[in-house]
């Protein structure tokens, strides 16, 4: 009977929400397990397979495509019975192969929509005909690799996926892998979490290049092309990552591309545009810090249209979710994190007579697919199994964006330091080395630092960690140290933050600062405590992971500022507040840019945020640069809409949060008068919508670093734009007062705050997100 019940709540839905029931598959394919048993737990090495002398497993792979299989059941209505999986083993290179030609190719129908999805190790194979610069191409590395068996190129992949284009199939690809030879420049952790990079083949592959196209360049398809969402560009490493709110310890590790995008996907409509996706998509990885950059390709309709392809049905409705069982008050839901849900979301039963007359609230996510929720407004004798619900709170929790940090768990006495002190200053003056003083501005070939055990030596270039002998002596170093062509090699030696230092961080679980997480291992964090001796004195700083000298693609800044710590009682306490109050800006950055508007399909707004020049009149989107010193309007871009269709007027805020932590509002600076929009004569007529009032134009900074720019909507008014204008930890301005009625406001007032909470906000609201980058004006 339960069942039967839980299967008319799901015909319920689809009939109110108006979905298509086109046919729609998927390939997942994941992979952990690249070392067979019996062998060495960390790699395997085999010199006559081509060239490859390792491989090593990973961790969160399975994890990956275990959330992405529910999310594509649960939330994107593909089949159970038409997604078809491929794990450790079972995902030989030909298995993965045979897969795509009969579940993507042979099964599929002009109009199908099919997903391949890869998690595991990517790589590069020599092919000096492909008549590219680099002479290699891109490759997916399968379970047997360590068999002999060849990597699955790029080339052999476009071929395939071209075979399904060909029969009209509307196909995405997503690949959490890494295709790339280089390794990440600066400041690493010693405990680096596991890239999902394999060394590259390097035998050569002598194919040409094909004479057909590219499948995500056939133009001539449109919105029934390919899209090709891939983890990194092909540059850059892919990472692992681990998810804080995981159900369990075996759940933790994943993808962190996969980790991001499914978030995104679990607060997106069905019918989110590409394009915003990866905006949102950008923003989490960005404000993670990492050293990978995703990257989405296809035509401009596929990028415009829903993820999983053209033909997905828009949602009138908003996000329902059907009751499957009633016990008194308690009322199991068909839903959970696939839709967005967690816990504190209220929701009102959908009934045209007494719209807001019941009421529940989720009390347990249990799942992608099931909560539990009380009565809270209402009888609950109106509710039966299939009853459907609406979405009128939800919550927003700010451990979704909590700032992750490490130090060591046994650091070191001040005085105990005086060894390595000494041997460090031996090792700068020896002339044998070129020394580096700070790895976010000069990336060293060679590190030393402590793990909390033992000193280690890591090498940059081969990822190779060195346990030294305790105490370390410089002659140690010196006698290791080396790089490729000869010439003085780069050292940096990091100091861990004293034993007197750290036991003064206000940060961290049980403080009044537990927005900020003290991770166990230095992998996992955002940011590690790191010291360095500078003219004898020992000085510490937040460093980022993979921070690297290049130009920064995050707003979240590389380092803090280093600060002198002595012994004395004062200069510990001031370098500890200066420490704590460090963490709580890059905490309130990284809160905001995880923020996530949840369902907007009931009614969307059909604008984005755009930048005129006040000089030139040039309209610019987010992805392009703004010149400093140049002042410039925010602009409302119009989406492209069918004739006559007639959008919501929204209550419009435009803000942007700088690499320090500092929020600063740019529209509207002089009260909510003006700032209902569109006006009432372009809401059929449309077009771009110039934010101006009396402030008028805001000016870039002198600075190329990158910033959050964010456009706020909302169906009513904050009552006080100034909770978007801080100073990085405390709001500016009179704030919003305890007890606001206004609960948007009171969210956007605890985002990123000190303390995690679940504020409660209504359903009707959007943030968007850009990462803009400035350049020096022509």
């Amino acid at each position: 009977m339960r069942r039967r019940l839980t299967v008319l709540g799901l015909i319920w839905i689809s009939a109110v929400l108006g979905l298509q029931a086109e046919t729609r598959r998927a390939l997942l394919v994941g992979i952990n397990q690249y070392v067979p048993q019996g062998s060495p737990p960390s790699m395997i090495k085999d010199a006559s397979y081509l060239g490859r002398q390792e491989w090593w497993n990973l961790r969160g792979c399975l994890n990956d495509v275990k959330v992405m299989r529910e999310l594509l059941e649960k939330k994107f209505r593909f089949p159970p019975q038409n997604i078809e999986v491929l794990l450790d083993a079972q995902a030989t290179r030909q298995a993965i192969i045979d897969a795509i030609r009969g579940r993507l190719i042979a099964a599929s129908s002009r109009g199908d929509v099919s997903l391949f999805y890869f998690s595991g190790h990517g790589s590069r194979f020599i092919n000096t005909l492909n008549g590219e610069l680099k002479r290699k191409d891109e490759t997916i590395v399968p379970a047997d690799s360590y068999a002999g068996a060849k990597d699955i190129r790029d080339k052999e992949l476009a071929r395939l996926f071209n075979e399904a284009l060909d029969k009209g199939v509307i196909l995405t690809a997503i690949f959490d892998s890494c295709c790339s030879g280089s390794v990440c420049r600066g400041f690493s952790a010693l405990d680096a979490g596991q890239s999902r990079y394999q060394p590259e083949v390097r035998s050569d592959a002598l194919e040409p290049p094909d004479s057909t196209k590219k499948p995500e360049e056939r133009t001539e398809l449109k919105e029934r092309g390919i899209l090709v969402l891939s983890a990194a560009q092909d540059d850059q490493i892919a990472e692992e990552a681990f998810d804080e709110e995981a159900r369990d310890k075996e759940s933790r590790p994943r993808g962190a591309f996969s980790l991001a995008l499914s978030k995104v996907l679990s607060a997106a409509s069905e019918n989110e545009p590409a394009s915003r996706i990866e905006q949102r998509l950008r923003s989490i990885m960005l404000s993670e810090n990492r050293a990978q950059i995703p990257v989405f390709s296809g035509t401009s309709e596929r990028m415009s249209g829903p993820l999983f392809g053209a033909g997905t049905a828009v949602s009138t409705g908003g996000l329902c979710v059907a009751a499957v069982q009633v016990e008194g008050d308690a009322v199991e839901i068909r839903g959970g994190y696939a839709v967005g849900l967690a816990e504190g979301c209220e929701l009102n039963l959908e009934d045209a007579r007494r719209p807001s007359e019941v009421r529940i609230r989720i009390t347990k996510v249990e799942g992608l697919a099931q909560a539990k929720a009380a009565v809270i407004a209402g009888s609950a004798s109106t509710i039966k199994p299939g009853s459907l619900f609406r979405v009128y709170k939800w919550t927003y929790s700010n451990a979704q964006g909590a700032l992750k940090v490490w130090w060591p768990a046994s650091p070191p006495k001040l005085q105990d330091l005086n060894t390595a002190r000494s041997e460090i200053q031996a090792l700068k003056s020896s002339g044998q080395i070129a020394w580096v003083r700070d790895p976010t501005e000069d990336s060293p070939d060679w590190q030393v630092g402590y793990d909390g055990r033992s000193w280690i030596l890591l090498e940059k270039a081969a990822g190779r960690r060195i346990v030294l002998k305790q105490p370390w002596r410089a002659k140690d170093i010196l006698e290791i140290v080396s790089v490729p062509g000869g010439g003085r090699a780069k050292v940096f030696v990091g100091f861990p933050a004293p034993v007197e230092l750290t036991a003064k961080l206000n940060l961290g679980s049980g403080t009044a600062n537990d927005a900020v997480i003290r991770t166990v291992s230095e992998s996992e964090a955002n940011y590690s405590l790191v010291g360095r001796l500078e003219d004898g004195a020992v000085q510490t700083a937040w460093l980022a992971r993979n921070a690297i000298r290049e130009p920064s693609e995050s707003p979240l800044p590389v380092r803090s500022d280093w600060r002198t710590v002595m012994p004395s009682a004062e200069s510990l306490r001031d370098a500890a507040a200066a420490l704590e109050d460090a963490a709580l800006r890059l905490q309130k950055i990284k809160g905001w840019l995880n923020l996530q508007s949840q369902d907007e399909s009931l009614r969307p707004f059909p604008y984005h945020l755009g930048f005129k020049n006040a000089g030139t009149g040039r309209v610019t989107s987010p992805n392009e640069p703004l010149q400093v010193g140049e002042r410039y309007n925010a602009v409302l871009i119009r989406d492209e809409a069918p004739s006559g269709s007639r959008p919501e007027q929204r209550r419009i805020y435009v803000f942007a949060i700088s690499g320090d932590g500092r929020g600063t509002l740019l529209y509207p600076r002089f009260g909510e008068v003006e700032n209902f929009l569109p006006p009432e004569n372009q809401l059929v007529k449309g077009g771009n919508i110039v934010l101006k009032d009396a402030a008028g134009a805001f000016q870039i900074p002198e600075t190329t670093d990158p910033c959050a720019y964010f456009l706020l909507t909302s169906a009513d008014p904050l009552g006080n734009p100034w909770v978007l204008e801080f100073d990085g930890v405390k709001t500016r301005g009179a704030g919003v007062a305890e007890g606001s009625s206004n609960p948007l406001a009171r969210l956007l007032q605890q985002v990123g705050a000190a303390t995690r909470g679940k504020p409660a906000a209504p359903s009707h609201w959007s943030v968007e997100h850009y990462i803009v980058k400035s350049v020096p004006a022509k």
